[in-house]
């Protein structure tokens, strides 16, 4: 995506990438800061140092993630590891802890042999209630920053190591059939890349949910900033932002706050070194 975007503005973009793995951005001619998505820590040092020398930030792009069906473990801070990196935020990489979703007792009633060899109930609860934070996420944003567009989106299937489906060694047949389906399913990096860049820029202000092709299945407007109410009659409708029904949300504005006010907490927590 990040090609795509320096190709049609010609290179004249002030592109910067953030990730672990340095070499692998050392064919990149822009800007790369090493930074540890897991980390909190060194994602609040990150922006710091980005808002000391950039006077504006036009577009933001959050991608980082985790898959494993069979694995659920914690980052150094005592986070879930596919949350931590999963659910993020267009200001900031706003971690929900375990605790949220009940994962600590899916964790404590894997039995520790079966690591690895089989599905993981925590693993597979961090992956599945993901999507439905980053919704929230996304929705709060745009409730309190009316001129901006915040969108989520799913990219499909597609052709990179993201792919691999790690089940456990005891359902590796299956895994394997579901990546050979996956070749003949899976798009190219570079057309995901035209569908992702396309849904960040055909869009002014608001909150966007996205099918892999960038086809708009839900948006609301905010006029002005608001405060979700969580005590209006449709506040604990799963589905509804704001008093509007939107498709494929599946968020409430009660648990919208609920998720805010947590990774808020954990974030403090973490930056408390608690």
């Amino acid at each position: 995506m990040a090609e795509a975007f320096a190709h049609y503005t010609h290179g004249k973009a002030h592109i910067i990438l953030i990730g672990r793995n340095a070499d692998a951005a050392a064919r990149w001619r822009h800007e790369f800061i090493v930074c540890d998505a897991t980390s909190m820590g060194e994602i609040r040092a990150t922006c710091l140092a980005l808002r000391e020398r950039l006077t504006r930030l036009n577009f933001l792009v959050v991608s980082a993630g985790f898959n494993s069906m069979s694995t659920s473990k914690e980052t150094s801070e005592g986070l879930d590891y596919h949350l931590a990196l999963r659910v993020a935020s267009a200001a900031r990489l706003m971690p929900v802890s375990r605790t949220t979703s009940g994962l600590d007792k899916a964790r404590a009633g894997t039995i520790k042999a079966l690591k690895g060899v089989m599905l993981s109930f925590a693993a597979v609860k961090g992956m599945t209630y993901s999507p439905g934070y980053n919704d929230a996420l996304v929705a709060h944003f745009a409730s309190r920053n009316p001129g901006i567009a915040f969108t989520h989106i799913h990219p499909g299937f597609v052709k990179t190591s993201g792919l691999h489906s790690d089940a456990g060694w005891l359902l590796a047949p299956i895994s394997w059939l579901y990546e050979l389906v996956m070749i003949f399913v899976a798009v190219r990096p570079e057309l995901c890349a035209e569908y992702m860049l396309y849904a960040l820029l055909d869009a002014d202000r608001g909150v966007f949910l996205r099918s892999p092709t960038a086809n708009v299945f839900s948006s609301h407007l905010f006029d002005v900033p608001v405060n979700l109410d969580t005590n209006s009659p449709t506040a604990h409708q799963a589905g509804v932002l704001h008093g509007v029904r939107l498709q494929g949300y599946s968020g409430s504005d009660v648990t919208v706050k609920a998720v805010i006010d947590f990774t808020e907490n954990v974030t403090s927590a973490t930056h408390l070194g608690r």
